[in-house]
């Protein structure tokens, strides 16, 4: 069995070969990357691997952008939280 298969009903069938590498380097010579590569060759999938990767890399850039900004909000409000949390302590034990 070939490790990416075109089934008869026009889905892909992957089969997994081994662990993917953490380190970028070993990713980018695994052995499933390479047969990925000679699948989007062997197909004529240039252009739609082309769109699809495009189409990633905006989505994940957008992402980081928009993470950014929340957190920086997040921030502010445990800020808030903790010194509205300091005040009414504050209060306690002035009434007390």
């Amino acid at each position: 069995m070939k490790p990416i298969e075109l089934t008869n009903d026009g889905n892909i069938k992957f089969q997994h070969l081994e662990t993917i590498p953490s380190n970028l380097k070993k990713f980018g010579n695994s052995a499933e990357l390479k047969v990925f590569y000679q699948f989007i060759y062997e197909n004529n999938l240039q252009e739609e691997a082309s769109e699809l990767l495009k189409k990633i890399h905006t989505k994940r850039l957008l992402n980081r952008r928009k993470m950014k900004e929340p957190l920086s909000a997040r921030n502010k409000k445990k800020a808030a939280e903790k010194l509205a949390a300091e005040k009414k302590k504050a209060e306690l034990a002035a009434q007390s």
